[in-house]
């Protein structure tokens, strides 16, 4: 199953890393310098994160939740 986790940091990494070891295929976004987890394929953009996506995680600070919706293709 395809699977997009939003922001790398601390939750996401985490939870990233045990989707991927579970065996699903994980598309990570994060603009951030944070480290991309063994078995996660770092992706550019949130679009190409969502996209195909069975189930999307949004795992990020709350000050820029907001953006999203506005900004999908550039949120931070």
């Amino acid at each position: 199953m395809r699977c997009a986790v939003i922001g790398l940091g601390e939750a996401g990494g985490v939870f990233a890393a045990a989707l991927a070891d579970a065996g699903h295929e994980v598309l990570g976004y994060d603009p951030g310098d944070k480290p991309t987890p063994d078995g996660v394929v770092r992706v550019g953009t949130l679009v190409e994160a969502v996209r195909g996506a069975s189930y999307v995680l949004v795992l990020i600070a709350a000050s820029v939740a907001p953006t999203i919706p506005r900004n999908p293709g550039r949120i931070w």
